[in-house]
């Protein structure tokens, strides 16, 4: 580990506490102008490290900078290692190199920032620096394809928990996989798989996942600013809530992943999923078929109505709520 990521990781786990230079050294056996310079490092990559004659240094408790290293002192869960990038073009794009290389199950990307993020359906998804978690997860299931519904539903689930628990907002779900606050999308979680046609089994699953936090200094093209919001409505100075939301979700989908399969998941996403019971938009190939939303069943597929009265049920696709007259989301 690099002498800055060191200094960085000591005083994230002393957070709000000063610590001497000298203590610094000694505990990381370098020397006092290694401290000195890591320090100016981390200062130059936007760490509010304060120092103090006497004192030492101290890692501001308003500090909101994520890196692996401010996550640390909050994740439990042992089945992750995560690496953290200022900017890349997608998350996913640099894991799916690293799962096919031969990457082990549990490694995570984060960025501060995608230059080419992808959501659904190939769309480009608006990443800019400073106000949102964009990450991917690598996991290996055992389990089949046509079971990989339950993952995506769980991470809904575990996402909407960990902004509400840290955030104190509610969420809700659209289907299939788009988290809503404040009535406008926060979040969007993607699922790219690699399969084994032979087996019929998953040889990798990329679980990517971008939550706009707080507003960046980039402002929201403006086609998606009716559509986009983000969790609050400014930045928070009392607590480093983007490495809270990224520690508690890999925590709690270490408990969960080697259970997806009991469906533990299934009721609470139904209960958020806020368009059933609401006309809609099925969007298939440019085009658009009006239908009711009626359910979601046990596999993750939604069940609808369509204009006609006849039934069908969609496992994949997109669907838009009409909420009146030219309006959707």
């Amino acid at each position: 580990m690099r002498v800055k990521d060191s200094v960085l990781l000591y005083l994230e786990n002393n957070r709000g506490t000063y610590i001497s230079g000298a203590q610094l050294a000694t505990q990381l056996n370098v020397s006092r102008n290694a401290i000195w310079k890591a320090i100016g490092s981390l200062q130059n990559d936007g760490h509010v490290i304060l120092s103090s004659q006497g004192k030492g240094y101290m890692l501001s408790k308003e500090n909101a900078v994520l890196s692996a290293q401010s996550i640390a002192p909050h994740l439990h869960a042992n089945m992750f290692t995560i690496e953290v990038h200022d900017s890349v073009t997608s998350t996913t794009a640099l894991l799916r190199q690293l799962a096919q290389q031969g990457q082990e199950e549990g490694h995570v990307i984060i960025a501060h920032e995608q230059t080419e993020g992808k959501g659904r359906l190939g769309r480009s998804f608006h990443s800019p620096a400073g106000g949102g978690i964009y990450m991917s997860i690598l996991l290996r299931p055992t389990f089949l394809a046509i079971e990989a519904g339950a993952l995506t539903a769980c991470m809904a689930v575990l996402v909407s928990r960990a902004i509400e628990k840290h955030a104190g907002v509610t969420c809700e779900i659209k289907w299939v996989n788009d988290i809503f606050c404040h009535k406008k999308k926060v979040c969007g979680i993607g699922t790219e798989a690699s399969l084994d046609v032979e087996t019929n089994t998953l040889t990798y699953v990329i679980l990517g996942v971008g939550i706009n936090v707080h507003p960046s200094a980039s402002e929201v093209p403006s086609e998606l600013e009716d559509i986009i919001g983000t969790v609050l409505a400014q930045t928070p100075h009392d607590k480093d809530i983007k490495s809270l939301i990224v520690a508690d979700i890999l925590n709690e989908l270490e408990k969960a992943y080697p259970n997806l399969n009991d469906n533990a998941f299934y009721e609470e996403y139904k209960s958020r999923c806020f368009i059933l019971n609401q006309p809609i938009d099925i969007i298939q190939h440019s085009q658009k078929t009006s239908a009711t939303a009626l359910d979601i069943l046990p596999d993750y597929s939604l069940k609808v109505a369509l204009a006609d009265g006849s039934i069908q049920t969609l496992t994949t696709g997109e669907v838009s709520v009409r909420l009146k007259e030219n309006e959707t989301i």
